[in-house]
């Protein structure tokens, strides 16, 4: 497998974690790849799963994440959209570009960004 396939093999197994709020601040600093901070997209996701981690909301009498809060929550939507993009098969330029696009949208929901992504490629194509 070559390096970037790695890369992004561990990029998607991390959003998938932090979506499933498993992953401890310390874990992430450890799992991030080197070679995970040679683009500025690349270096976007970071900054998500760092925000997500960091603001995944919990309980206020119980230990543990308040998960109904989480999934609807910016930091969510964020890493939700960067998995989403981190899936497709295409540059980093075009995913970054795709990635600011619906942000400026303001999703709000997991539906919501599928939707503004489905119809960003339908429209340009990638």
């Amino acid at each position: 497998m070559s390096n970037d396939r790695v890369v992004l093999s561990t990029l998607q197994d991390l959003c998938r974690d932090v979506l499933g709020g498993t992953v401890k601040l310390e874990e992430f600093y450890t799992r991030w790849p080197k070679a995970g901070d040679t683009s500025s997209f690349l270096r976007q996701i970071h900054d998500d799963i760092e925000d997500g981690i960091q603001h995944t909301p919990g309980h206020f009498l119980k230990e543990g994440i308040n998960h109904e809060a989480w999934k609807k929550s910016y930091p969510y939507l964020a890493v939700y959209l960067d998995l989403s993009l981190l899936n497709l098969n295409f540059a980093f330029e075009d995913l970054e570009q795709h990635r600011k696009a619906i942000l400026k949208s303001k999703p709000q929901s997991t539906e919501n960004v599928d939707e503004l992504l489905a119809r960003l490629i339908d429209r340009t194509g990638k």
